[in-house]
């Protein structure tokens, strides 16, 4: 088993788990939260445990057992991006980037600011250099 301590991952083959989010991962992942709505009574995110409100590969939102796993899941999506590895998203993709692709909407800007209001960081931002 190999670990890399810069983005707190171990790896197996080509599997990555997250052991424990870097303050990096953490910190985008709680300014994706915001931009979703998690926390807020009621809201979908919220319900369903999903703090990034992550969809299945059929495009339909994920329902995780508890608080923790939706938090984990959200983690090792943002390290995929972090790193590469996601089938989507690359580091140096901006924040609008991003947001156009995570999002589906035409609302995207939306998203995008508040996840940069969050970082506290322009749109135009790069990933990497959140």
């Amino acid at each position: 088993m190999k670990i890399d301590v810069a983005f707190g991952i171990a790896a197996v083959g080509i599997a990555m788990y997250l052991i424990s989010p870097t303050r990096k991962i953490e910190r985008i992942a709680r300014a994706i939260s915001v931009a979703e709505g998690y926390g807020k009574p009621g809201a979908i995110p919220t319900v369903r445990n999903n703090p990034g409100n992550i969809k299945n590969a059929q495009g339909e939102i994920i329902t995780y057992p508890t608080p923790e796993d939706g938090w984990k899941a959200l983690y090792r999506q943002v390290l995929l991006m972090l790193t590469g590895e996601s089938r989507y998203y690359r580091p140096e993709m901006t924040l609008e980037e991003i947001a156009r692709i995570y999002t589906g909407e035409a609302a995207y800007m939306n998203w995008a600011r508040n996840v940069a209001r969050v970082l506290g960081v322009p749109t135009n931002t790069r990933l990497r250099d959140v």
